[in-house]
């Protein structure tokens, strides 16, 4: 009965798409019989493919495949095309081509190339350097994964910042240095520019393609600093200078990336580095590493919010009041479903007054939806560090999510314009009224998230109110200012 539906389903295709899909179900029969695709390993690795609902199964034949994606803990996409380049180069499902002619054939990778496979998937790769004459000047270099725009928010960009500041510090030179696209011209002097620091007269920038065998060695100097941003870069890095050389920006519990398993305990192994300084984003976050015993050679700093870029700004009495939702489907610690279900919730109760509030959404990978009440929101993606401060400014309240002991960005950009946030408790992080009392915690239940929207709404609509708390806010204005213990820390040794 089940196999005559689905035959009268392909009849509603046309015949191009009615091959199409047959093919496609025969493909995932296939795979189904071999036992090496698990849907539930596929969707806790890629939390995007749990937030969209997708088949896992139809999304690995559709898409996930072709984007080097694994079917489960037991076939490696990486390792089978690295063995076997003539599938690579003809664009071939991995495992289907092993289920098909691959096992036959003894195509099939060992053990020792599934764990090295396994390890460079994960951005592991030695960084690929040779030791360069000391007579030049001293010099800073940031390493990092990207330097485009898609990577100019947050912990890049603060990086940047830190590394500018720390080569002016030490009268050096600074470098950028990308392991995975080539770094954008001038994009680290837009940065600083918005954060009111004066780029150095030139920034050097190379690319160390990690996922390349072509690519070229860097120099390193004997008296070079190092700048890493992730785990990763840092024990790439690691392989070449001595952990004493090396200042790791931590700006979130890195092991929260990973479910438990190989790459959470090499992550952890990597944050008790003896030697290693780190400069971590916040005191909540430190402490909260801290108290299990990593990054134990660290300084904290909390993040500044230059009023250039975040300000008051006043808009007309009968002006629509917005709210805006950090959604971004694809990074799990941001709790994309829960933010909806507020939301909705929040909608359905009648929290805002349709006739004076729009809502928002603000982040990447988003698809047009409805809510409740026919409320379809605007998207706002792609932003440039301009006009995402703009929107800020212009924005009353937020729901701005984050399941980890970070703070984020977004609640404190909006409470740093005179705006009011939501967000969520997680373990030492309990209220950040410190920060400003604009910023409102709640327990991460739907229920205790909508109240906290409800009263975000009555701070948002008086005016006097939140601009009392932005005028008391203890926010830093200055990143100088707030590096400065840290870079004190450094210097002292």
């Amino acid at each position: 009965m089940a196999s005559g539906r689905r035959w009268r389903a392909l009849m509603t295709f046309s015949p191009r798409q009615a091959l199409a899909e047959l093919r496609l179900r025969r493909a995932a029969a296939l795979i189904r019989r071999s036992g090496l695709f698990d849907a539930a390993w596929y969707r806790g690795n890629y939390p995007d493919v749990a937030a969209s609902g997708f088949d896992p199964l139809r999304h690995y034949l559709r898409t996930g495949a072709a984007e080097g994606r694994d079917p489960g803990p037991r076939f490696v996409t990486r390792a089978y095309l690295d063995r076997n380049p003539d599938v690579a180069r003809a664009g071939l499902n991995p495992l289907l081509h092993y289920l098909r002619h691959g096992a036959k054939e003894g195509r099939g990778a060992d053990a020792a190339e599934l764990a090295r496979a396994r390890v460079r998937g994960a951005g592991l790769v030695p960084l690929r350097g040779f030791r360069a004459p000391s007579a030049g000047p001293s010099r800073v270099t940031l390493l990092t994964d990207s330097l485009g725009p898609e990577s100019l928010f947050g912990g890049v960009a603060t990086a940047i910042l830190f590394a500018t500041l720390l080569a002016e510090r030490r009268g050096a030179a600074l470098r950028i240095v990308t392991e995975t696209r080539p770094p954008l011209p001038d994009a680290a002097a837009a940065v600083l520019r918005a954060h009111g620091i004066a780029p150095p007269a030139n920034i050097a920038t190379e690319f160390a393609d990690r996922r390349s065998g072509d690519a070229r060695d860097i120099d390193i100097g004997d008296a070079e600093m190092f700048v890493t941003t992730a785990w990763w870069n840092t024990a790439n890095l690691l392989q070449a200078v001595a952990p004493r050389r090396i200042v790791h920006m931590l700006q979130e519990d890195e092991r929260m990336f990973y479910p438990h398993g190989d790459l959470h305990l090499m992550c952890a192994e990597h944050l008790a580095t003896p030697g290693l300084r780190f400069a971590v984003n916040t005191r909540l976050l430190c402490e909260h590493m801290q108290q299990d015993g990593l990054a134990r050679e660290a300084a904290w700093f909390e993040p500044a919010f230059p009023t250039a870029s975040y300000h008051w700004q006043e808009r007309a009495p009968d002006a629509r009041r917005r709210c805006i939702f950090y959604a971004r489907p694809g990074h799990p610690r941001n709790l994309y479903l829960r933010g909806l279900e507020v939301i909705s919730t929040a909608i359905e109760r009648g929290v805002f007054d349709l006739d004076r509030w729009d809502i928002a959404f603000v982040g990447r990978d988003l698809n047009e939806s409805r809510l409740p009440r026919g409320v379809q929101p605007t998207l706002h993606q792609g932003l440039s560090w301009s006009d995402y401060a703009a929107l800020m400014r212009q924005t009353d309240l937020g729901l701005c999510l984050m399941y980890t002991p970070h703070p984020s960005y977004p609640p404190l950009d909006l409470a740093a314009c005179g705006g009011v946030a939501v967000t969520n408790r997680y373990g030492r992080k309990r209220a950040l009224d410190h920060y400003s009392a604009n910023v409102i915690c709640a327990d991460a239940d739907v229920e205790s998230l909508v109240a906290a929207l409800a009263d975000g709404v009555r701070l948002a609509e008086d005016d006097a109110a939140r601009r009392r708390n932005y005028d008391a806010a203890g926010l830093n204005r200055d990143w100088q200012a707030a590096f400065r213990p840290v870079l004190d820390r450094i210097a002292a040794g």
